[in-house]
């Protein structure tokens, strides 16, 4: 349990961080980023949720679990 509050910790400081780093750009200056710049900084702020989406629509959120893919 302890490694799993210690991981907790870890994403709130890096989330945290992610945040005042948007906070200090504009939101059209974000977009204007690479794709893959833009993707690792919403991984990071969302951590293990992911977004549902319906038709094109966001319908909500869902946490993941990361499962070991088993290797032929």
């Amino acid at each position: 349990m302890h490694g799993e509050a210690l991981a907790t910790q870890k994403n709130t400081t890096a989330q945290q961080a992610t945040l005042e780093e948007l906070a200090r750009m504009t939101l059209e200056r974000f977009w204007q980023q690479e794709s893959r710049t833009i993707n690792q900084t919403l991984h990071c702020l969302m951590g293990k949720r992911r977004l549902v989406l319906l038709g094109g629509d966001i319908k909500g959120t869902v946490e993941i679990t990361r499962r070991c893919c088993r290797r032929a």
